[in-house]
């Protein structure tokens, strides 16, 4: 968080790393192209675990002895929603010229059955460059940070292969009888 909290107690360390939580953005920048998404939308905060590792120990004399000597920083604690950093590449990904296509499984109703369609190599953006700006972002609690997030080629994550195998199991669940 870069700021001096000696001084605060339990309550107040608390309220001040809730509300800069709740402010804090991510502006990445895929191709000269900005997107702001709050923070609290891909990572979670755990304003509890943070204010006890900035208190704990704080009333003895060798904390207080040792902060007077030498500063004392403490890293913000937070974990990241896998789901949420997935759709966010996704939709990231998606904004590319030459994106990756996933392949997709569809009903056919001349067949009568589920088809499979093949995808294809693309561009994707890096997921290490989010997920650094995430780190930096949720380290540092600062209104806002801006990263650049670099282009990869990337092959789709599901197969052709895959992708038919589903959509041939699902045919083979129509065929199923069913009793109840």
């Amino acid at each position: 968080m870069g700021q001096d909290v000696s001084g605060m107690d339990r309550q107040t360390l608390t309220a001040l790393v809730s509300q800069r939580a709740a402010s804090v953005s991510v502006t990445l920048v895929v191709e000269g192209t900005s997107t702001t998404v709050p923070l609290s939308q891909v990572a979670r905060i755990d304003t509890r675990a943070t204010v006890e590792a900035a208190v704990s120990g704080s009333g003895s004399p060798m904390t207080l002895l040792r902060g007077i000597l030498r500063k004392r920083e403490v890293t913000v604690r937070y974990t990241i929603d896998k789901d949420a950093r997935a759709a966010l590449v996704s939709r990231l990904s998606g904004t590319l010229r030459d994106h990756v296509v996933e392949p997709t499984v569809t009903w056919n109703d001349g067949s009568g059955g589920f088809t499979a369609s093949s995808g294809r190599a693309g561009d994707a953006i890096d997921p290490a460059d989010l997920d650094s700006a995430l780190d930096v972002a949720a380290r540092e609690l600062a209104k806002n940070h801006t990263a650049p997030v670099s282009i990869r080629r990337a092959e789709p994550t599901v197969s052709a292969q895959e992708a038919s195998s589903v959509a041939q199991s699902a045919t083979a669940l129509l065929d199923a009888e069913l009793q109840v």
